[in-house]
């Protein structure tokens, strides 16, 4: 069985940010929420697997007397459509197409709020890539790009966060000879935890 390059990012992000929160928070505030949801990619350049599920996270961290805060982010998302038909050299045979999208930003974000209600904006610019899984073959491309994104989480008790995010990217990548578009809008369920600044 193939492993699916997307999911080994996933698991190496989640891995590296999990583990950094903990030293982050010895001198900074912060939330770490991991985003479950969709990222819909358009049809011409991604059909038959347009339709994506969205993993990501969302990292912030700062001191309380910044206006904004530190964002970094990590973000992966994938498609798969089974024995569909593929035209090789004029041969046409069946195997399974998997699209994948992943992104890694750098930018900032201004959480409001310091109750139950925090609603969030943010901005910076990222890498973001993309690869084509034709089965017989495979094509990989990533670019520079620009993101925006906001939402709002509650805090629940002490330490937990759950709330909404969507967000937008623009990347243009080539994949096979074809200019396609890799980032687009994410938007899913924020499950988290935060710590205050000077924690």
């Amino acid at each position: 069985m193939k492993t699916r390059p997307a999911v080994v990012r996933f698991a190496l992000a989640v891995s590296i940010l999990l583990l950094a929160a903990p030293a982050t928070s010895a001198f900074a505030g912060g939330d770490v929420n991991i985003l479950v949801g969709a990222k819909p990619m358009d049809r011409d350049d991604w059909a038959p697997v347009e339709d994506q599920g969205a993993f990501g996270v969302e990292v912030t961290f700062g001191r309380e007397a910044w206006p904004v805060w530190i964002a970094v982010d990590y973000f992966a998302s994938a498609a798969v459509e089974e024995r569909v038909p593929i035209n090789v050299g004029g041969f046409v045979t069946s195997g399974d197409i998997y699209g994948t999208t992943f992104e890694l930003d750098l930018g900032i974000r201004k959480i409001w709020g310091e109750k139950k209600t925090r609603p969030f904006l943010g901005g910076g610019v990222g890498l973001v890539g993309a690869m084509l899984d034709l089965d017989v073959a495979d094509d990989i491309d990533h670019a520079a790009a620009a993101w925006a994104g906001g939402g709002v989480f509650w805090r629940l008790g002490r330490r937990f966060n759950v709330g909404g995010s969507v967000r937008w990217s623009d990347a243009q990548v080539t994949l096979f000879g074809n200019d396609v578009q890799a980032g687009g809008f994410t938007y899913g369920l924020l499950l988290g935890w935060g710590w205050p600044a000077g924690s």
